[in-house]
């Protein structure tokens, strides 16, 4: 009969840590546990910041930057500067649909207040001063007098 063994894997120290971190601060961080544990296992990213009292400030830049270094400072003044821009072009957009609609309601009151100014004048106005109106209104007016209504002239 064969007796089946199994080889039981030595924990490290290491392993232990991570079980018991993963075990504590999964409960403490939820969801956003998996990305702490991320930055926390990768190598770590080191930063130069520059004397600025050294007086040459491009020679030190190109000698960081033929290292492979970046300018973090100029990449977020880059994209600051096309969000702002992005942010204003979004502002004239809503500008211009505001100026639309204010446009649209304005021309709906001066066309109802041309409407009643009208009817106004026209309960007042005499026969002739009507005849006038009409023509200046662009209505097709026919004025048929007394005299006419035989021959049928307008």
């Amino acid at each position: 009969m064969f007796v089946q063994t199994k080889i039981l894997q030595k924990k490290t120290n290491t392993i232990r840590a991570l079980e018991h971190y993963d075990d504590f601060y999964a409960s403490v961080y939820a969801h956003q546990w998996p990305s702490i544990r991320l930055a926390l296992l990768c190598p770590p990213k080191y930063i130069a910041i520059p004397n600025v009292f050294t007086g040459d400030m491009d020679r030190i830049s190109t000698k960081l930057e033929s290292y492979g270094s970046f300018d973090v400072t100029s990449m977020w003044k880059e994209k600051r500067d096309i969000l702002s821009s992005k942010k204003k072009d979004l502002n004239v957009a809503k500008e211009s649909k505001r100026l639309q609609e204010i446009d649209s309601a304005l021309e709906s009151i001066a066309s109802t207040k041309q409407t009643e100014e009208m009817e106004s004048i026209f309960k007042t106005a005499t026969f002739e001063n009507r005849i006038q109106l009409d023509f200046h209104a662009g209505k097709e007016t026919r004025i048929v007098s007394s005299l006419d209504e035989g021959n049928n002239k307008f």
